[in-house]
């Protein structure tokens, strides 16, 4: 059996690609996320880890009962762009690296690591980086296939994934906390109308997972809607988290 860490950014494709490879056969035996040095949403800014809700995430980890480790990068420290990537001082993409070591240190059985990306050579490029330097196999199930039908499959997967961050034309802070589900044909349309991806490929939007079948718990929030620029067309909208619980299914 592969023993493997999980990239954790709490959006749909992570958590979905945790849930796909558990089906398949691989442990996942710890979560990894890469969490922003500032604690303002409109203070972060990285080409390769979603920040939205990041907050969230411990509670997540919880619910999911897998354990997490936590490793801070400092925000708005994409330095090296390219689309290969050399590694970099004070580069993100070296927080992630030590990150997977701390992650070594403690569960040296692991020999690979997921993540949840589509599309992005820019992402999969550096996660290979990091892999390669560290000797381990990366696992991205999702990788290349076809973004409608990731969207079917989320969907259908009975993942609780909601909107928490909004930035295209077509979407609004009403769209803020929809489930995917209910999300979808609006997303169907933004694609036909004006190429929009429907899983958020191009940073039309964020998501985050409330809640699994295979979760022993799930999250329950009370939140308000901040605006951070406002548009007629496409206004840069997230979701503010006033608190947090998790709670026993059973």
């Amino acid at each position: 059996m592969s023993h493997c860490v999980a990239l954790l950014s709490g959006g749909k494709d992570s958590v979905y690609t945790i849930v796909y490879l558990q089906k398949h056969g691989i442990s996942i035996d710890c979560l990894l996320h890469l969490e922003p040095s500032k604690p303002k949403e409109s203070e972060n800014n990285s080409y390769m880890f979603q920040t939205a809700l990041h907050e969230a995430i411990p509670y997540l980890a919880e619910a999911m009962n897998i354990p997490l480790i936590n490793y801070q990068f400092e925000s708005n420290s994409s330095i090296c762009i390219d689309s290969n990537y050399v590694p970099t001082q004070n580069d993100e993409i070296e927080n992630l690296y030590l990150g997977v070591k701390e992650v070594l240190n403690k569960f040296p059985q692991i020999d690979s690591i997921c993540c949840g990306a589509i599309a992005s050579t820019y992402q999969s490029n550096r996660l290979k980086n990091v892999a390669n330097r560290c000797g381990l196999k990366v696992l991205v199930p999702l990788w290349q296939k076809d973004q409608k039908e990731v969207l079917n499959e989320i969907i259908e997967s009975n993942l609780d994934v909601r909107l928490v961050k909004v930035c295209s034309m077509g979407l609004n802070q009403n769209d803020i906390g929809k489930s995917l589900a209910q999300m979808k044909e609006k997303l169907l349309r933004l694609n036909k109308l004006c190429g929009a991806s429907v899983v958020g490929e191009g940073g039309e939007f964020e998501s985050f997972v409330f809640d699994g079948p295979s979760f022993k718990k799930r999250l329950e929030v009370d939140f308000d809607v901040i605006t951070e620029l406002e548009d007629d067309y496409a206004p840069i909208c997230y979701m503010n988290i006033k608190s947090i619980h998790c709670i026993d299914k059973n």
